[in-house]
């Protein structure tokens, strides 16, 4: 008979992590692999709901127990897999469904509103280039020139800037895939606002020679250094926040972008 603790066992070797660092197989860890029933993991599910907090101030979100529960049902699938146990447990259990959070869309009044207040060149360029487009925050400040085309007024998603904690910025090349990877068509008031980006960025280049970071990033700065995404994001929400207009954060300026889309009735 198979005696395996499901902590020490499944969780390491599927999941790469250990009962120090992984809250499920310090809570269950302690059944053998066999013994490990549906009930005992919605049991789990209900006390993380409650009280599932490392400081002890409440209970986890449905959004946190749900992520528990697929790296939960991932590593029981390997052990069906080894042939440790007939069938997965996990299969049997009802994680907690997550609150669809209802996302603010400003209208067209209210976007010229926010637009009006914003003092600071670049965020006004970035957040016009946003609603515009429709494109990523990652896309945005990834966009390289050699993927803009002003003859046919495209720009190719190419690249995605990515923030990682020993190194900074970092440019990652998108993945060949249709949603990932695609061309977009733009009107002339944002091929206007390109043109006037790079002519100053040509004049910063002359301004400070070889000390001058050609990264070829569209939106970056005087240096060419890649701009700090979330003190964009984090500027933006303060401003909307003194504004008498739904508040948004940066990432729902994509759904602004879909929402004028449709008022003005494009497919």
């Amino acid at each position: 008979m198979i005696h395996q603790s499901f902590g020490s066992s499944i969780i390491s070797r599927s999941s790469g992590v250990d009962e120090q660092t992984f809250p499920v197989a310090r809570s269950i860890g302690k059944i053998t692999l066999e013994k490990l029933k549906p009930l005992d993991i919605q049991r789990y599910y209900t006390r993380k709901l409650q009280h599932g907090r490392h400081d002890g101030s409440g209970g986890l979100s449905a959004r946190s127990v749900l992520h528990h529960h697929r790296l939960l049902h991932k590593a029981l699938e390997f052990a069906v897999k080894w042939q440790l146990i007939p069938k997965n447990p996990a299969k049997s259990v009802m994680p907690p469904k997550p609150r669809q959070k209802n996302i603010n869309v400003l209208t067209k009044s209210q976007i010229h509103k926010v637009l009006h207040h914003m003092t600071n060149q670049t965020m006004y360029e970035i957040v016009y280039f946003a609603i515009q487009t429709g494109m990523r925050r990652s896309e945005i400040f990834g966009l390289r020139w050699q993927d803009v085309n002003f003859t046919t007024q495209t720009i190719c998603i190419r690249y995605t800037l990515h923030y990682h904690k020993n190194i900074g910025y970092r440019l990652r090349e998108t993945t060949k895939t249709k949603g990932s990877r695609r061309t977009l068509a733009i009107s002339q008031s944002v091929m206007n606002l390109l043109q006037q980006i790079k002519q100053r960025q040509m004049k910063d280049k002359e301004k400070l020679g070889v000390a001058y970071s050609d990264l070829d990033l569209v939106f970056a700065r005087p240096s060419g250094r890649p701009l700090d995404m979330n003190n964009i994001s984090y500027d933006f929400s303060q401003l909307v926040k003194q504004l008498d207009v739904p508040y948004v954060h940066f990432h729902s300026l994509l759904h602004c972008h879909a929402s004028l889309l449709y008022n003005s009735g494009a497919s």
